[in-house]
């Protein structure tokens, strides 16, 4: 791994990938966040949404995830992705049975955010 990363294929990976939806789990200069060091062949899949953002604001997933809890269904992350009107919020979980009226979100996404919530993704054609 340690000559991965002079290759022509390793740059491509690391200017593409979040067009694909993924990103570097664990970049060198976030291990003081991360916790972890740098794991140049480490990629997790996100979703293209979620890669734009970090990417855009240069976070690791830690630094996401702390950001967009300060996101609810009633002041959601607004971006245009792919040609539509994108909204990103937290809900947290706060027992088994926390329910969200999601009816006026058009096409959305419900994701775990393995910890004490959700994410909700929801897309919205421009009008």
């Amino acid at each position: 791994w340690r000559f991965f990363g002079d290759t022509p294929e390793y740059k491509w990976v690391i200017e593409n990938a979040r067009h694909y939806g993924y990103i570097l789990r664990y970049p060198q200069n976030k291990s003081h966040i991360t916790g972890t060091t740098n794991e140049p062949w480490h990629f997790r899949y996100v979703g293209i949404v979620h890669a734009k953002i970090m990417e855009e604001n240069q976070w690791c997933f830690e630094e996401y995830h702390l950001y967009i809890k300060n996101h609810s269904i009633f002041n959601p992350y607004v971006l245009e992705c792919q040609g539509k009107l994108v909204e990103v919020f937290y809900v947290p979980a706060v027992n088994e049975q926390t329910k969200l009226n999601l009816s006026d979100h058009g096409s959305y996404q419900i994701s775990g955010n393995n910890c004490d919530g959700f994410i909700i993704t929801s897309w919205r054609p421009y009008v």
